[in-house]
Order: structure tokens, then sequence, then C-alpha cells
């Protein structure tokens, strides 16, 4: 996605439940399975026409529709259900069933028109939804971040078009791969990923015929199957690529612990994912890991492997990174993320991460970090700012368990501590 124009209020509260009632308008996924609920409500501002307003606040010149997508399901919010608050906001509330857990992206897309004046709007978010947990994603009633995204001049007569759509066969024992789509009757860059259950924004270029190629752009894959689909969304609706199947022929080893972590962020700043490991766990203070995967060292620990453990160093954007270890061995894991660089005109950024193990998942996040917080040397990466520490993970007997950091235990390289704020207040 390009860099955002401005970051805009969005209501959000998700709820654990079983069986409610979708939301208003269409939807591309009615699952009766769906058991969690997603609703809220979010303003498009800055209205080109300031239209009449009945005493119930309801809009009187107002026609149109706006389409809000989380994950794989849509829902399109008729002009009559949109309201004006009281700072000259259209205010846009929506419920849905959603099947989804995990990190997930919801998007926003406006094709009112007041009067005679379309309302043009196209905004993102991304958030973490855990089943059996509290999902409301507004923390404590504080409004979530929608980006807003620029629209590329084109005026779409239909939803976008997946013209092509191909993922690249994986090599043997590899656990990677890419992908090429052709995507036209864009308006904006809202295009974004799944592989598997998890999801991500995609930075991809829109030009004004709205059509957006992708080339060769890297997938993580776990052992045995893996879904990988296209999403795109524009003012007249929302278009999911066929799903495509790929087999990674990487075996997990039994009898050991089988770890994927992924980070992925919300711009176009550069976030790290850092693993460090010990044998044994470590005492209180200061401790040198046995060996710590980062973009400086990415092959830890199989040095003498051709794949490695840290797939990428995305320094673009949006991620992902991936860190894989099949057969962990015994001892202490910390998991963390570093705020490398923000871009000069980026204020915040949020970054996710899943832990997955062979026996448990868990997705963290987002994990707020504001400009001046990332780094541009090694030399400050003691700055606690620039880090949150995710989780640690104890694997005993071949078993991993997953833990609230022990924020005690301070990683060190040399005269570097890696002092850092813990993220497990903000646990989805």
């Amino acid at each position: 996605m390009s860099i955002f124009k401005k970051v805009l209020s969005l209501t959000f509260a998700v709820l654990l439940v079983a069986g409610c009632g979708g939301g208003s308008g269409d939807s591309s996924d009615d699952s009766e399975s769906s058991v969690t609920t997603v609703s809220g409500s979010f303003v498009i501002p800055n209205a080109a026409v300031a239209p009449s307003v009945a005493s119930s606040r309801a809009i009187e010149d107002l026609s149109g529709t706006v389409i809000v997508t989380i994950g794989n399901s849509q829902v399109v919010i008729p002009a009559s259900n949109i309201t004006y608050d009281a700072e000259n906001n259209y205010l846009v509330r929506f419920s849905k069933n959603v099947n989804i857990e995990g990190i997930t992206v919801i998007t926003c897309t406006s094709a009112l028109v007041a009067g005679t004046t379309p309302i043009e709007f196209s905004g993102y978010n991304m958030t973490t939804i855990s089943a059996g947990e509290d999902n409301d994603i507004n923390g404590n009633n504080s409004s979530a971040a929608l980006t807003e995204v620029d629209l590329s001049g084109f005026t779409a007569t239909a939803s976008p078009s997946f013209d092509s759509f191909e993922v690249t066969e994986a090599l043997e024992g590899a656990l990677i791969t890419t992908f090429d789509a052709t995507i036209s009757q864009l308006e904006s860059d809202l295009v974004y990923l799944r592989v598997n259950n998890a999801y991500q924004p995609l930075s991809v270029y829109v030009g004004n015929t709205g059509v957006a190629t992708i080339i060769n752009s890297s997938i993580s894959l776990v052992p045995g199957e893996n879904k990988v689909q296209l999403f795109a969304v524009n003012s007249q609706g929302f278009t999911a690529s066929p799903t495509r199947t790929v087999y990674c022929t990487a075996e997990n080893i039994e009898g050991s612990e089988n770890f994927l972590f992924t980070l992925t962020w919300d711009n176009l700043s550069d976030i790290d994912l850092h693993t460090f490991y010990y044998a044994t766990t470590p005492s209180e203070g200061t401790a040198t890991p046995d060996w710590h995967n980062y973009f400086g060292s990415r092959n830890h620990p199989n040095d003498d492997a051709i794949i490695n453990n840290l797939d990428i160093d995305n320094v673009h954007g949006y991620g992902p990174e991936h860190f894989t270890l099949l057969g962990a061995p015994d001892g202490y894991y910390i998991v963390a993320v570093n705020a490398y660089r923000i871009n000069y005109d980026i204020d915040t950024v949020n970054a996710f991460v899943t832990v997955q193990a062979t026996a448990s998942n868990k997705s963290y996040g987002p994990f707020g970090f504001s400009e001046g917080d990332g780094m541009d040397e090694m030399g400050s990466m003691n700055e606690s700012d620039s880090w949150y520490r995710v989780a640690d993970i104890e694997v005993t007997d071949g078993v991993a368990t997953i833990r609230r950091p022990d924020m005690d235990i301070i990683p060190c390289s040399g005269t570097y501590y890696y002092s850092m704020r813990s993220a497990a207040d903000l646990k989805k």
C-alpha cells in the first residue's frame, strides 16, 4: 500500500459470540461456522458537501454505499444506515460474523454521493482477532487507527478483477516460494494476501489505468499443504481470487518442537524480527544468548544450511518476515521486534507477530512505534523505545510453553544490552 495521507479515527468492538446474525448488507462469507462477531463504527471525514440533517442526525440527501471488508468477509452498508456526527463527519456502523482468528486486515471504501458530489475514501486497518479472548481492538474504548490511502485517479466500473494469479511450486524442502498476479479495476492499492489463516497488506503500485502487476513476491510456507489467496477492494465491490494450493515437502520433526514466527506491520517502515536462544534458562540480569537470529545473522542456528531460518530482511514495508525452526532444541527462546527505521513522513507504525508451535498458535499486536523510536545504526540498539519483547518460550522434552516475557532476563551481545518494552499487556 502507498504511504498514507492521514490517520483517522476508527472505533471497533469485537465480541466472541455463537450464532449471531451477520451485519447489514451483503457478505462474501455467510458460513454457519462463524463464531466471532466484529462490530463497530468509524468516520469518513472531510465531507465535500455538508448534507442536510434531520432531527435524528440521519442524512437526507446521501446515496450509495460503503464497503467494509474483514479478512475474507464483507459488509455493504447502504447510505440509509449512515448518520452524521457532531463534527460533521459521516458515521458508519457495522456488524459482521467472521470465521477468522489471528492477524487480519480490515478495509473501508466509500461509494457515497452527497447530492451530486462523490464522497471518495479508501482506508485500511490491521488488527488481531483471537477466539475465546477479549477482542476489543479499541483498548479501553480508545480509537484504533484507520489509514487512508491515496486514490490512483482511475474510476472503476466494476469490482476488481484478477486477470492472473499463479503461485510457483515450492522447491524440494524449501520453506518459501513466490507468486505473480495482475489485478485490474483498482482505484487504490487496497490489496491484501492470505496465507493459510494469516492476512497481510501488500505493497503494490496502481497507476491511472487501474492495473497493478505483482511479480515474484515471496511467501513463507509451513510443512504440508498451504492455501494462498488474494483480495482486492474498490468502490464497486470486493473480490477474492481463486485459492491456490502449494505443497511444502519440508517435514516437521517428530518428537521435537517446530516453530514458525511471523512479523508483519502496517506501513512503509523497516521493522525487524529477532529470536534469541539459550540452551538453558538464563539467570536474572544480562545474559548472552547461544545464538541470536536477525537480519545480520539470518541462518542461525543452521549455519551450514542452504535455507536461512529468517527468510528475508524486508526493508521496504509491511513484511512479512518469517523465522522457521524445525526440530527446535530444548532451551529458552525470546521473540522480539525492533523498529530499525520509521520513515520520516510516518508518525506511527503498528507491528504484529504470530508465534506458531507444533500444538499452539498465538497472535500478538499491535505494537505501536512512534516517530523517533526507530534507529538507523546498530549503536543505538539498547534504546528500549525501539523494541518490544513479544514472548518467551521454554521448550522441555520437545514441548513448548509460551510465556509472558520475563523482563528480569535481559539479552545482551558484547557491550550491547537489549533493553525492551514488554508486549505482554498488548496481547490480543
